[in-house]
């Protein structure tokens, strides 16, 4: 996301566990969609997550981790932003760590990355639950980016041309986290 019309939109989600206790499935909650600075992004999620009790907030790193020369992504503010969020709010997701890292001292690395690596994997449990109908969604326009979900000609996945992806990834990020990781 960001806040340039340009940008994508930035997409607050929160699915509330509490049902799958009872063997029932998660149901979403809340969502906030638009476009605002990445570092006031983070610290409304972190309120929104302080007023669900607390819950687990997942922040995808990637827009604060992403060097890229063709793009102005404006640099790599995620030891500055995750760091200071992660001093006030304590239940801030972390990747897990190599056994080496965390010998090395290695600092934490907060948020999730969505690379080439993990976004095959999101995407395909967000196609089980799809298929399963793992959860409760209260978003027309979040099934109209399911619907508007392909594979590329090049093997990467994507919204089809002139659709959006933001609430879909949000989605496969947060039902990963809650059934897998």
């Amino acid at each position: 996301g960001g806040r340039s019309d340009k940008a994508d939109f930035s997409d607050i989600w929160v699915l509330d566990r509490y049902w799958m206790m009872e063997g029932d499935k998660p149901v979403v909650v809340a969502e906030w969609h638009g476009h605002i600075d990445h570092d006031l992004l983070a610290w409304k999620a972190a309120q929104i997550a302080a007023f669900y009790n607390n819950s687990l907030l997942v922040i995808e790193s990637n827009t604060l981790e992403t060097k890229d020369k063709e793009r102005d992504v404006d640099g790599d503010h995620t030891q500055y932003i995750l760091n200071q969020i992660s001093n006030v709010y304590k239940n801030l997701y972390a990747r897990k760590q190599s056994e080496e890292e965390i010998m090395e001292g290695a600092p934490k690395k907060w948020g999730f990355h969505t690379n080439t690596s993990t976004k095959p994997m999101i995407i395909d449990n967000l196609v089980k639950c799809v298929r399963e109908a793992s959860w409760v969604e209260r978003c027309n326009e979040a099934i109209d980016e399911l619907l508007c979900y392909e594979k590329k000609q090049n093997g990467s996945f994507g919204a089809i041309v002139g659709k959006h992806d933001d609430r879909l990834m949000v989605r496969a990020i947060g039902l990963f986290i809650c059934f897998c990781d």
